[in-house]
């Protein structure tokens, strides 16, 4: 399975990858899936099985509409 994880704030900012996408990150490498963290725009066109958004700072921008109303995609 591949996953995509998209942490907002670090893909903005370029701040460091927050906690829980570590966390969400270590479950799935444990599970034998192969990872995907978004840092650049030709990443976010990666397949993938499932990809998490997070963000934890209100002022930036939200992720495309179609990623929203994606079953694939964990907000």
């Amino acid at each position: 399975m591949r996953v995509s994880i998209w942490d907002l704030d670090f893909y903005y900012k370029k701040k460091g990858i927050n906690y829980e996408c570590m966390k969400i990150s270590s479950y799935h490498k444990q599970q034998g899936h192969h990872i995907n963290f978004i840092t650049e725009k030709q990443h976010i066109t990666m397949a993938y099985d499932l990809m998490y958004i997070t963000k934890v700072d209100e002022e930036l921008k939200n992720p495309p509409i179609k990623f929203l109303h994606n079953d694939k995609v964990r907000v």
